[in-house]
């Protein structure tokens, strides 16, 4: 009887089962060599949809294991490895995981030395056939510069953001000037909340990565401690033009160059600011302050460092017509000096007092005044 040719069976895995976390985890340290550390293999056993490592301060050793048996943990949905100390072989394993985790939407890789080349090995771990969930992602307060932009526009392009921590990456005001970025665009088509703060980004590179915000539905800003000049404001205000109503909640404009006109505008444009951070913009005077403590949704008014605020203050106008929303309560900070504003702070004491009674929280000291309300 002649051989038969044995029929070819296709197969599809409709289903991987893999071991508990810290199992595969102690595995792993066993192939590479590296003793457990107790202190995660605690946190591994209580794990369960969120991993949680922030401010452990763990080293590359110890955290390179884990990256490796990443992949394909389907239940995990929050990683939060910031405050540690990750490593390439760290980044390699964890880039190669990213595809498996299926259901990942919150990575924060915040303070965790990474480097542009990391995020080179995270963008050349992207597979155009994977569908990532993840919306939000903080890769803040790492030394990326502006050699990882377009690694960061990869990224963008393959996760659906609606979170974007860039903050402290030493981004440049030549970011564009460069080559290999000037035609480059974060896709941040559907970004709710954008920190770019305590870069060295000039007017002309901030506005150019704010242009590709979708500010209908923003509803967090942070551009603060950057290298912009006078008109900043203005600009930005200009690319929103467009719009009938800003909806944003949060924004940050510490250190901005903001004037009393540019504010102005602001406040017209967006009737939905509950915290706004003026904080050291020393143009704006007591114009802006009677605005803004007249403006009802604001809740977290922050005016420190702003010391010509108190300039054209006078006790004759009334500087709050009637008491704001009380159910969210209220704080102002303002900056002031004990020997030139005493009379116009204790004006504004008196003022708060009046209006919100014994709801009124006082905070004072030769440099600063703080005015709150209690929900």
């Amino acid at each position: 009887m002649g051989a038969s040719q044995a029929e070819q069976v296709e197969a599809r895995v409709v289903k991987w089962s893999v071991p508990p976390l810290i199992d595969r985890y102690k595995e792993a340290c066993q192939d590479m060599s590296t003793e457990f550390h107790d202190a995660l293999c605690q946190t591994l056993q209580e794990f369960s949809v969120a991993l949680d490592l922030s401010n452990k301060g763990l080293k590359g050793t110890n955290l390179a294991p884990l990256c490796k048996v990443l992949n394909r943990q389907t239940n995990l949905l929050e990683l939060h490895l910031s405050g540690n100390f990750l490593t390439t072989e760290c980044v390699q394993f964890l880039g190669s995981s990213l595809a498996s985790l299926h259901n990942l939407y919150q990575l924060n890789l915040n303070c965790t030395g990474l480097l542009s080349e990391h995020l080179q090995l995270l963008a050349k771990n992207l597979s155009a056939d994977a569908s990532y969930k993840l919306t939000d992602l903080d890769i803040g307060d790492n030394h990326i510069g502006d050699q990882s932009f377009g690694s960061l526009v990869l990224l963008t392009r393959h996760f659906r953001l609606k979170k974007l921590n860039l903050s402290g990456n030493k981004f440049s005001k030549d970011l564009f000037t460069y080559s290999f970025n000037k035609n480059l665009t974060l896709t941040l088509d559907q970004i709710e909340e954008f920190d770019i703060s305590d870069n060295n980004l000039n007017n002309d590179a901030i506005i150019k990565v704010l242009s590709g915000l979708p500010a209908a539905n923003l509803k967090k800003l942070d551009v603060s401690r950057n290298s912009v000049s006078h008109g900043f404001l203005r600009e930005l205000l200009t690319v929103w033009g467009e719009l009938d109503d800003v909806k944003l909640q949060t924004l940050k404009l510490s250190r901005c160059y903001v004037h009393d006109s540019d504010l102005f505008d602001l406040l017209r444009m967006s009737n939905s600011l509950e915290t706004l951070d003026l904080s050291y913009n020393n143009e704006l005077t007591s114009i802006s302050l009677r605005r803004l403590l007249q403006c009802e949704p604001l809740v977290n008014l922050d005016l420190y460092g702003c010391y010509n605020i108190f300039k054209y203050f006078t006790e004759l106008s009334k500087y709050i017509d009637q008491p704001t929303n009380e159910q969210k309560g209220k704080t102002i900070k303002l900056s002031v000096d004990s020997h030139k504003n005493h009379e116009e702070s204790e004006y504004l004491v008196n003022m708060w007092k009046e209006l919100y009674g014994n709801r009124a929280v006082l905070k004072q000291n030769s440099r600063l005044l703080c005015l709150s309300v209690l929900k």
